[in-house]
């Protein structure tokens, strides 16, 4: 089974809650990466259990069509363990996680870029 990838970070948030913009941003990946990912038979969502990431998995699986979400600890702010949910991903996967978090895992790749809110990127 071919592994596709995709981190995502959280929707724009206030106060720990998703704003009316993040959860547009949020829409907007959604529709984004359900034409990139060629259907969504297997895909899973994995978030961070922080409020910000869990609302922007409820918000993307819910775009999606109900896809399965799952909320793991490694994924929380500032842990820098992205990776170990990336290691273990069969087949396709969305990553929702945080800054600086999402950052250091891709310059651990030697990728350098900035996620901004709601952005996704394919590894």
């Amino acid at each position: 089974m071919e592994k596709i990838i995709y981190l995502v970070r959280h929707g724009q948030a206030y106060d720990g809650s998703l704003t009316s913009k993040g959860i547009q941003q949020l829409i907007d990946t959604a529709k984004k990466l359900q034409e990139e990912l060629g259907g969504l038979e297997g895909v899973v969502i994995y978030h961070s259990p922080i409020l910000r990431a869990a609302q922007s998995a409820k918000v993307m699986a819910r775009e999606m069509g109900e896809i399965p979400i799952i909320s793991r600890e490694e994924l929380k702010c500032n842990t820098y363990n992205v990776g170990a949910v990336v290691n273990e991903v069969q087949g396709k996967a969305i990553i929702i996680s945080h800054e600086p978090d999402l950052e250091y895992y891709m310059e651990k790749l030697g990728k350098y870029v900035t996620f901004k809110n709601g952005q996704a990127i394919k590894l």
